[in-house]
């Protein structure tokens, strides 16, 4: 995706991660760790390019929204609206209710500003989210824009990606018949008060050669690069 990004003229940049930093959210400790290295990343763009465009593929479009408010997350504050013009998800879980049939970690978070937060909003970093940003208005001048997949289950699937993909959005949503891109449901991707873009044949990740297409594919990017751009 950054590659061909760079190629269209794109000065784009990969937050570095490695599988080992997902870790620490397993065992419910937050994610300050990728929040920290965001806000590095953003100021040292913003610093050389102006103001930024984010991409935030799944969990990583709704974490980018707490780096973007000004209430204090884990006691710290990162507030990087001013110096991103839009913040663009994909495939993101929203408004995930998070049923995850195996594991959920539970999370002890700092409350931030006094506020009648139902105990809840404390024990899941996504639950706090929407809490404190409940729509995509809630970030000043960066635009939000939302966008799903919407897949089509065929009789090459097997019964094993038939189980996956409902047992995915079962735990989106509830609901294991809806629309969605085999990971994400559409009805938890689209904030309120946002951009919505729904992309018909696109799934949550690479596919198989032959496959379907993802978000990532040179051809998808294409249809997503005016939102890449400043708004006027």
């Amino acid at each position: 995706m950054a590659a061909y990004l760079r190629q269209r003229g794109f000065h784009a940049e990969i937050l570095p991660m490695r599988f080992l930093d997902w870790v620490g959210p397993l065992r419910a400790q937050g994610f300050s760790f990728y929040l920290d290295r965001l806000a590095t990343q953003v100021h040292a763009m913003h610093a050389v390019h102006g103001r930024v465009a984010l991409v935030g593929h799944s969990a990583g479009g709704w974490i980018a929204r707490i780096a973007l408010g000004s209430v204090p997350y884990q006691k710290h504050e990162y507030g990087l609206s001013p110096k991103v013009h839009t913040l663009l998800t994909l495939g993101t879980p929203h408004a995930s209710i998070e049923q995850y049939p195996f594991y959920k970690p539970v999370e002890t978070l700092d409350p931030g500003p006094s506020a009648p937060l139902d105990p809840r909003d404390l024990t899941s970093s996504l639950r706090w989210t929407n809490y404190y940003y409940p729509t995509g208005d809630c970030f000043g001048g960066t635009r939000i824009v939302c966008v799903g997949g919407r897949v089509s289950l065929g009789p090459g699937d097997g019964r094993l990606r038939r189980y996956l993909v409902f047992e995915s959005y079962m735990a989106g949503c509830g609901d294991g018949a809806v629309e969605g891109d085999g990971v994400t449901p559409l009805c938890i991707a689209m904030l309120p008060g946002s951009e919505h873009v729904v992309l018909e044949g696109v799934w949550h990740m690479p596919q198989r050669k032959g496959g379907g297409r993802w978000y990532g594919d040179p051809e998808v990017l294409r249809q997503l690069e005016v939102w890449l751009q400043p708004p006027e």
